[in-house]
């Protein structure tokens, strides 16, 4: 699973292994711990995932719904309107990249 897994190679990660290998003697490495598969960070993990494709598809959806309703409005003048689908860009695409940061 590809959302799943995160990047093990990277520094902190490697910094963060070696610590808890010397404080606890034990080694942890992908899921695995004294070569028995760790089930309970790997659903907490998993449901970490859903609720953040959750919030990102409401998000996506209530974004929407928000954009057209802004755009069929015509009791505002067209400046209010455009400045407020920029506010709205660019506070979706904010919420974009950090969810996508986290992946």
């Amino acid at each position: 699973m590809i959302i799943c897994t995160g990047d093990v190679n990277e520094s902190a990660t490697i910094v963060l292994r070696e610590s808890f290998a010397k404080k606890y003697n034990l080694t942890i490495n992908d899921g695995w711990r004294d070569d028995t598969f760790q089930l309970r960070p790997f659903f907490v993990v998993l449901s970490n995932d859903i609720i953040m494709l959750f919030t990102l598809t409401t998000q996506i959806a209530l974004a929407t719904m928000t954009f057209y309703y802004i755009h069929i409005n015509t009791w505002v003048s067209d400046y209010y309107r455009k400045s407020q689908q920029t506010v709205l860009i660019a506070l979706h695409l904010f919420h974009c990249c950090s969810f996508t940061s986290r992946i």
